[in-house]
């Protein structure tokens, strides 16, 4: 009967029972299969051969670096200066470089300095300078002639509101 016909149950043997005994060579392994010597043998020579390709392989990286180096051109002699790139540069942080700015510009215009000693300028603070021009006005500065009249002569000129016109009050807006 071929095996192709066969049952699985009459392909796989019997398991052994209490009946039958386990021969003790049984459970041993295949002595003439494989040699532990010649196993051992086989990982020391590849360990070795693993070295001796690392160091090959290290010796010939260096060379050749060594040959590189040899046959580079001798470097520019300013090569090792160095100069920043030119404008404009790059801003890696714009928030921190405009308060930087701003402060600077803080600084200049609430501080007292010689812009020119021979014209006798100096920088004031702005405060100080809108003070001086409302107390004294500005030098130099001609005067506005117009034909209508001022506000304070126009109110002058006015005769002073009735009782009942002034206590009035404008009308509310209209929503």
């Amino acid at each position: 009967m071929a095996d192709h016909d066969a049952t699985p149950e009459e392909l796989i043997p019997p398991p052994a029972g209490p009946t039958e005994p386990v021969a003790p060579h049984a459970t041993d392994h295949e002595e003439t299969d494989v040699s532990i010597t010649g196993l051992g043998e086989f990982l020391i020579a590849m360990a070795v051969g693993l070295v001796v390709v690392g160091g090959l392989v290290y010796w010939q990286y260096r060379r050749f670096e060594w040959i590189a180096r040899a046959n580079d051109p001798t470097p520019i002699p300013r090569a090792d200066e160095r100069r920043p790139p030119p404008e404009p540069h790059l801003q890696v942080d714009e928030v921190a470089d405009m308060a930087t700015l701003r402060a600077k510009q803080e600084a200049i215009l609430s501080s007292t300095a010689w812009v020119n000693r021979n014209e006798k300028l100096v920088r004031i603070p702005i405060d100080r300078a809108l003070a001086i021009v409302a107390e004294k006005g500005l030098r130099r500065w001609p005067a506005v002639k117009t034909d209508a009249p001022s506000a304070q002569e126009s109110a002058k000129d006015k005769p002073p509101a009735s009782g009942t016109d002034a206590d009035q009050k404008p009308p509310p807006p209209n929503d």
